[in-house]
């Protein structure tokens, strides 16, 4: 699926950190992504004595709930620090004629 820019009451241009752009030349912006990052100085652990243990342990899909609860209570939840996933990431991104990533 191609979105082009219709809108011409907005900037017609956008700039990056390589230069302007035409914002016809872009078709889907995901604004405020990470491609690395390491945020566990925020980590604030799950609050119900249950689930305590669970902290330290990896994300996994039976612990999505809990998590869009408290995004923070997940150690693991909280870096992004694989250099090659992330590298794989970003071709596959590249593949799909992506053109910007924020």
């Amino acid at each position: 699926m191609n979105y082009k820019n219709t809108d011409k009451s907005g900037p017609s241009k956008l700039i990056t950190v390589t230069g302007e752009i035409s914002c016809d030349d872009v078709d889907i912006i995901s604004p405020h992504e990470h491609v690395l990052i390491d945020i566990r100085n925020q980590f604030t652990g799950f609050e119900e004595i249950t689930l305590r243990k669970q902290s330290e342990q990896k994300v996994t899909i039976e612990k999505l709930g809990a998590l869009s609860r408290n995004p923070y209570a997940l150690r693991d939840n909280l870096v992004m620090d694989d250099e090659e996933l992330a590298e794989q990431e970003l071709m596959n991104f590249k593949k799909e004629g992506r053109v910007m990533l924020m």
